[in-house]
């Protein structure tokens, strides 16, 4: 009977592994994890503390005092203890919420990052270093507003700012999840790519650039930068250029849409406005 038992066990366990890795669906999902954590420093003591790759829930809304840093060597999975829905992790003024620095690797899995009032000069809500990684499966990047650096000799106050969601110098890949309403005086309303980038589904929607340049609704891909585009939606974004995505590096798109962006000016096709000529347009 005992042997009956574990092995039913195994072969279930194979099973949900079989699902997990030739699914097509993440590891994680919201309501699972091995560290629960409640309050802001539960959740940093977490962090520091994870050996390989590690997944922490939150079971409510942390309002953060600083910026939340992955450092160098940790895997960690961020999502929410709850059954529907996301908590939040809510940054503070003139801060990104969340940095993945050099070496560091970050996994959002069903939390919402955003932050309270404005976010310096780049990232309002994540901010991925050279040699940093993040993975997006489900939750959302919303909500974050960047107005820039304080520059007197440019019209209003303010220098251009990089990356109203999500400032990215590494790695990005987005599986899932939302990155949305988010507002920058600058470049890049929902993402600012100067690494690689790569959409495999999601939804980048509603993001809003806007000041003297405001280049890049949805994306904006920088010089010597990579975005891939295989599946997803870039909707609903509003820029001078390149309602959808403002290109000035290597964009490839195979699959997904571009649809429904706003542009000023005509050559954007208020979807993509691309320099290099690389890409088909969805208006």
């Amino acid at each position: 009977m005992r042997k009956c038992v574990v092995l039913l066990f195994v072969i279930v366990l194979f099973s949900s592994c079989f699902v997990s890795v030739f699914g097509g669906g993440s590891f994680f999902v919201s309501g699972v994890s091995g560290i629960v954590v409640s309050n802001e420093t539960e959740l940093r003591n977490a962090i520091n503390n994870a050996v390989g790759s590690t997944t922490i829930a939150i079971d409510k809304d942390i309002t953060l005092t600083e910026t939340l840093k992955i450092p160098d060597n940790k895997n960690v999975t961020l999502t929410s203890n709850k059954p529907s829905g996301y908590y939040k992790l809510n940054g503070v003024f003139d801060m990104s919420t969340i940095s993945v620095l050099n070496g560091g690797v970050l996994v959002l899995d069903g939390v919402i990052v955003t932050h309270t009032g404005n976010a310096g000069d780049r990232a309002g809500g994540v901010g991925v270093s050279g040699g940093g990684m993040l993975i997006l499966y489900s939750g959302e990047i919303s909500g974050n507003t960047v107005v820039g650096w304080v520059n007197p000799h440019q019209s209003g106050g303010y220098g251009d700012a990089l990356g109203g969601g999500l400032y990215n110098y590494g790695v990005f890949e987005m599986y899932g999840g939302k990155i949305s309403g988010n507002n920058v005086r600058g470049h890049g309303g929902g993402v600012f790519n100067s690494g690689v980038f790569k959409m495999f589904g999601g939804e980048i929607s509603g993001n809003v650039v806007n000041g003297e340049v405001a280049s890049g609704g949805g994306v904006f891909n920088a010089y010597q930068s990579s975005f891939v585009m295989s599946g997803g939606v870039i909707s609903g974004n509003t820029a001078g250029r390149g309602g959808g995505v403002y290109n000035l590096g290597s964009f490839n798109m195979s699959g997904g849409e571009i649809v429904g962006n706003k542009g000023g000016v005509v050559t954007s096709g208020y979807g993509v406005f691309d320099k290099n000529g690389c890409c088909r347009l969805i208006v």
